[in-house]
């Protein structure tokens, strides 16, 4: 009797399998992400506000994207980081709402 074992991976969006799949998975560069002197890791965090609580998630995220490119502009990506969260809450004020946002995330390349 015969086993035989399928290694499925896969690689930037394409399925491959066997050896193949033990190649291209090896192949796949390591994320760089940013960590602290003391190896713990760095969090960036990016505010927003705006009576739309959609405009103030984006503009928190825009306010870390800000932050992170002061480590160099390719670390400047939300999609790319690690970690991320982003909370908004709000707050009424006379006769409307104001969010407030805020983004955290650890900075990857």
């Amino acid at each position: 009797m015969k086993i035989f074992i399928l290694i499925s991976v896969v690689v930037a969006g394409v399925a491959v399998s066997g050896a193949d799949a033990r190649t291209a998975s090896a192949q796949t560069p390591p994320t760089t992400c940013l960590v602290q002197s003391n190896g713990a890791p760095r969090l960036i965090v990016g505010n927003g506000t705006s009576s739309n609580q959609n405009t103030a998630q984006s503009m928190a995220q825009s306010d870390w994207s800000r932050q992170a490119m002061s480590f160099g502009g390719q670390y400047q990506s939300w999609n790319r980081a690690a970690n991320r969260s982003t909370s908004c809450s709000s707050t009424r004020r006379n006769f409307s709402y104001v969010y407030s946002c805020r983004a955290s995330a650890q900075p990857c390349v």
